[in-house]
């Protein structure tokens, strides 16, 4: 770090350890966050689309990770429970990772899908377009590369104050909770945001936004050339 002209990190979280525990210059330490691995863009269209799709009989939530306990697991299917419970008929899709023990019926299993196949892409590419949250309450997370994807469909993401995530949702792609919030938090927040369609539309729309000036990989390298031809 001593030596480098300039040091890039994903995150705020990132570049503050770099200066606070290695002693960086913060002059010469800049965030420049990942982009989303996905192989097509879409537009407002697209996403107008898609909440044609996500109709309010059914909320679905979508849990993506390989790591149940690390990735919040236990307090997404809380949410989705309590949801449940206060008549607000929700499903949790859970894909990446194999569940412990029994879940109840509104909980559908899709285990780990490949996007290497055109199956599991597609498969994929279904879930993201007809859920209405991402919901990853990580309980570590250096970045969290998946809310950037979400944001590409116009997937609001509901995600907890940890690591690198802050720098990759806000309000204006979804919500963040505090480390310590419980499943009753999320769900909360959830009825508030259904209960006003207009206000969940525009925050899908406002999602996509966030992905096509910030969480992509064309003004990822781009604002890294610019970094770099200054020096």
């Amino acid at each position: 770090l001593k030596n480098a002209s300039l040091a890039i990190y994903t995150s705020d979280w990132a570049a503050k350890t770099a200066i606070d525990h290695y002693g960086a210059d913060p002059a010469k330490v800049k965030v420049v966050p990942y982009g989303a691995n996905v192989t097509s863009r879409r537009t407002a269209a697209d996403v107008a689309g898609f909440l044609g799709r996500r109709k309010g009989d059914v909320i679905r939530l979508l849990f993506v990770g390989v790591d149940w306990e690390r990735k919040g697991g236990p307090i997404a299917l809380k949410a989705a429970k309590q949801l449940n419970e206060r008549g607000l008929k929700t499903e949790l899709h859970i894909v990446g990772c194999e569940v412990p023990g029994e879940t109840p019926d509104f909980v559908i299993r899709h285990g780990f899908v490949s996007k290497k196949t055109a199956e599991g892409s597609a498969l994929l590419d279904r879930l993201f377009a007809e859920s209405h949250f991402m919901i990853v309450p990580s309980r570590a997370e250096c970045f969290g590369l998946v809310f950037a994807e979400a944001s590409s469909f116009g997937l609001p993401s509901l995600a907890a104050i940890t690591g690198g995530v802050p720098s990759v949702v806000s309000e204006k792609n979804g919500m963040l909770f505090p480390l310590e919030a419980g499943g009753d938090a999320y769900a909360d927040w959830i009825v508030r945001m259904m209960a006003d369609r207009e206000a969940y539309d525009r925050l899908a729309q406002d999602s996509l936004t966030e992905f096509d000036q910030r969480l992509n990989w064309d003004v990822a390298g781009a604002a890294v050339v610019d970094l770099m031809s200054k020096l």
